[in-house]
């Protein structure tokens, strides 16, 4: 049986069993199925690696800034004990004249 007459008349449901069919070319799909599905595996297993990532850095970016902020704040406590000038001014730090 000739595959394109089947394809023309609509007879792929209808092909005795056993017959044997000429000119039959497989699909893309049918024939690179196993690879196909690999690749997309692939694709996505990179896709999800590369957002965890960027989820990542933007952790790790705002870690920073706080850790800078951090630092800005501890330098500034330290200069203004150095200078005998507290933040919170008690009653035995003022100067009575």
């Amino acid at each position: 049986m000739d595959w394109d007459q089947i394809k023309r008349w609509g007879l792929i449901n209808h092909i005795p069993q056993g017959s044997q069919i000429l000119n039959y070319a497989p699909s893309v799909w049918e024939r690179y199925y196993s690879k196909i599905i690999a690749a997309l595996t692939v694709i996505a297993l990179q896709a999800a690696t590369i957002a965890a990532l960027i989820i990542q850095d933007r952790g790790r970016r705002r870690l920073q800034a706080e850790l800078v902020l951090e630092r800005l704040e501890l330098a500034h406590l330290s200069r203004t004990t150095q200078l005998g000038d507290s933040p919170v001014r008690s009653p035995t730090n003022s100067i009575n004249h």
